[in-house]
This record gives C-alpha cells, structure tokens and sequence, in this order.
C-alpha cells in the first residue's frame, strides 16, 4: 500500500499554551461545544476571520523551517524501505 505520512503543526502564541492544552486533555468539555465559549484560536480556524494577514511572518517562518525538516526526516526513513 502507498501512503503519505499526513503532519499538522499548530502555532500559536506562548499566553495560549494552557488553553490549547486544556482542549487536549478535555476536548469533550463543554468549554468547546459552544463556538461564543471558545477561545478566539477555536472561532477563527476555517472561518471568515482566518486571514493571511493574522499571520505573524516569525511564525509562519518558524512553521515553514518545522516543516521542511520533517518532510526531510520522513524522506530519509522512506528510503530505508
């Protein structure tokens, strides 16, 4: 079977950690079901306010460097096949 390994890298401020961590550990609690209870990173993803323009260039350059290095790890573990 031919596969692609799928990787999801989330970057968000450092103050939002705890949050971000609390939805990790809970994502059934009912802090999450309702879309006006959830933290602004919650309401944005894939909605109208998701914009290139909210990207910090830092982050973006960061995620990007996080990336590439990854896609090259999985590349070397491939060729072992």
């Amino acid at each position: 079977m031919n596969s692609i390994p799928a990787v999801s890298v989330t970057v968000l401020p450092k103050e939002d950690e705890t949050m971000l961590r609390g939805y990790i550990d809970n994502p059934g609690s009912s802090n999450w079901v309702l879309v006006s209870n959830r933290q602004v990173i919650f309401r944005a993803y894939q909605s109208p306010i998701d914009l290139p323009a909210t990207i910090d260039l830092a982050a973006l350059k960061m995620t990007t460097r996080i990336i590439v290095e990854t896609v090259k790890l999985f590349d070397k573990l491939s060729i072992g096949e």
